[in-house]
């Protein structure tokens, strides 16, 4: 017989606790390619090459275990002794370097190795496991020196890139982007709410745990106060 006192226990706690934010696996379309910066100027590419991805989803997402790659050689698995998180609707940076303005005045949130961003036609990739996340196959066309590509506009057809305006520096006029900010134009994505299913499982989680406490709390009442669960 189900315990009504649970069940209620459950249903005020759904009601009154904080919502919870559920990462599962990433998906395709979670996490978008917003910005790059392929051919810095004033610092070396080993320094200043950068990629900036942006969280669509309403939780935040993990980044350990994905995979940064190309179609040849170029990989590398997003690792650390500590979460590396993309937070919902917002920007994160990666870095070929801690340093890429060459002042230390941009706060990078991963550095990775073993990946570059070739001046000419290149693939960005971000996988996990076998299935793709995003993907870019850009050409010479989409990179200027000292000016990063940015993401203008989600489309049906895929995602419109676009140099980031001369006006728009982050090392004092020498290179041209918004590395970890906002793009010079807002692009349009409406983070995704968790689906029914999850919060019907969150629902049954905050029942049972509620049902196990009362019958923790109840043995404890029979067993006298030294008792132990």
């Amino acid at each position: 017989m189900i315990d009504q006192t649970a069940i209620r226990a459950g249903v005020f706690a759904c009601l009154v606790l904080p919502s919870v934010s559920v990462s599962a696996a990433v998906q395709p379309g979670d996490l978008v390619l917003s910005e790059f910066m392929a051919n810095p100027n004033g610092v070396s590419d080993t320094q200043g090459e950068w990629l900036e991805l942006f969280n669509t989803t309403a939780s935040d997402i993990d980044l350990r275990g994905l995979t940064l790659s190309d179609d040849v050689s170029n990989l590398h698995v997003i690792a650390s002794a500590t979460p590396v998180i993309a937070q919902s609707g917002g920007f994160t940076l990666l870095g070929r370097s801690a340093n890429i303005d060459g002042g230390g005045r941009i706060p990078v949130d991963y550095v990775y190795r073993g990946f570059t961003l070739s001046n000419s036609s290149d693939q960005i990739v971000l996988s996990e496991g076998m299935q793709e996340i995003l993907r870019l196959d850009y050409t010479a066309s989409m990179i200027s020196p000292g000016r990063s590509t940015e993401l203008r506009q989600l489309t049906s057809g895929g995602p419109v890139y676009a140099f980031a305006p001369i006006t728009l520096s982050y090392d004092g006029g020498i290179n041209m982007g918004s590395p970890g900010t906002a793009n010079s134009q807002t692009f349009s994505v409406t983070p995704v709410p968790l689906p029914p299913a999850i919060n019907l499982l969150l629902a049954s989680l905050a029942v049972i745990v509620a049902g196990n406490f009362i019958v923790r709390q109840r043995v404890q009442e029979r067993l006298g106060p030294t008792a132990v669960c």
